[in-house]
């Protein structure tokens, strides 16, 4: 059976279901509130006046209603209604005198107003339940649309999120790489231990990042490490700080989100202006699960262009903040001729 099928079986059920149970309970009133001797031509007459009165009620929900009145065809719609009421009305009185032998007082304005109560009565009891399936219909279909266009976005956002972290870690691999290059080439001494940090750092980036959000107890460990390596590689006249400030628990961040940010003021702080060069961290953690994250750095006029603007950098930082925190956090970026600042806010999870 099709689902359009299926559908149509359900909505015919319901109907025969109404109907049932209106005969039913009306066959129980009749012998237990009412018995009398002719119990059986009762039955005949109220199933005689039920086919009279779904015949009617259909007539009108099927076609009267659609047709005419929800078209606006107000003064069709009014004659047809009578006509209906008038076929049913002639109908109960001809097979109460002619099929079932009952007397009749002839008071046909009574049975005309009987008529019409019946009527309208079963006509907004079944419009009522046809729009009321219907309705119910319409959101379940909405909810597993809705679920479905959750699950889109979702899988959309993960393959997003996995493109961007695939480009961050070969960024900051490729650039640490760089860094261990250049040491060997002088025959550092700290280009082992250079080499022993960064297999730390790689080990982090390869095994632990794979989840959408880590430890920010691992994450801040990994900033440790990264800016020890960048201590090693780098001369004791520049000045680096990291301070860390509140209680980490158990609370939960996305994996590698500062390091664009850590990156971009050691190549454009220090690198780039090595005299009274400097890099200053901060991070603090308050008990309402924000997280401040500040990173300010010396800055050269030069490299305004240039300062968090080209490569991955900024971009990427933006870019999976948007996916991950949406409207739970603030970017604030400051610069002068002499430091860069940037400041970052994250409600954790």
């Amino acid at each position: 059976m099709s689902i359009t099928d299926n559908k149509r079986f359900i909505r015919y059920s319901l109907h025969v279901l109404f109907w049932a149970v209106n005969i039913v309970f009306f066959i129980l009133a009749i012998k237990y509130v009412e018995p009398q001797e002719d119990y059986g031509s009762k039955i005949i007459r109220l199933l005689e006046v039920y086919a009279f009165i779904a015949l009617s009620v259909y007539i009108n929900l099927y076609f009267l209603i659609p047709k005419l009145l929800l078209r606006k065809k107000y003064l069709r719609f009014a004659i047809g209604f009578c006509a209906n009421i008038a076929l049913f009305s002639f109908l109960k009185i001809f097979t109460k005198i002619s099929m079932l032998k009952s007397p009749i007082d002839k008071n046909y304005f009574e049975e005309i107003t009987t008529a019409v109560a019946i009527i309208v009565f079963y006509l907004l009891i079944v419009t009522f339940i046809k729009y009321l399936v219907r309705f119910l219909r319409d959101r379940i279909v909405y909810q597993e649309m809705a679920l479905k266009v959750n699950q889109i976005e979702k899988e959309k956002l993960s393959a997003e999120l996995t493109a961007l972290q695939g480009q961050l870690n070969p960024h900051f691999m490729f650039n640490t790489l760089n860094n261990v290059y250049a040491l060997s080439l002088d025959k550092s001494e700290k280009t082992s231990e250079l080499i022993l940090r960064f297999s730390n750092l790689l080990s982090y980036t390869l095994y632990e990042c794979k989840d959408e959000y880590v430890l920010l107890s691992k994450e801040l460990e990994f900033i440790s490490n990264y800016v020890e390596l960048e201590k090693i590689r780098l001369d004791d006249e520049i000045s680096i700080g990291l301070v860390v400030n509140g209680n980490l628990g158990t609370r939960k961040i996305a994996p590698l989100i500062f390091l664009p940010l850590i990156e971009n003021a050691f190549k454009h702080g220090v690198n780039l202006r090595p005299n009274k060069a400097f890099v200053s961290i901060q991070i603090d953690i308050s008990e309402e699960n924000l997280l401040q994250f500040s990173i300010e750095n010396s800055f050269s006029p030069t490299e305004a262009d240039s300062n968090g603007k080209n490569g991955i950098g900024l971009v990427n930082v933006r870019k999976r903040l948007d996916l991950l925190y949406q409207s739970q956090h603030k970017l604030k970026i400051d610069k002068t001729e002499e430091k860069y600042k940037v400041e970052l806010e994250i409600y954790l999870t």
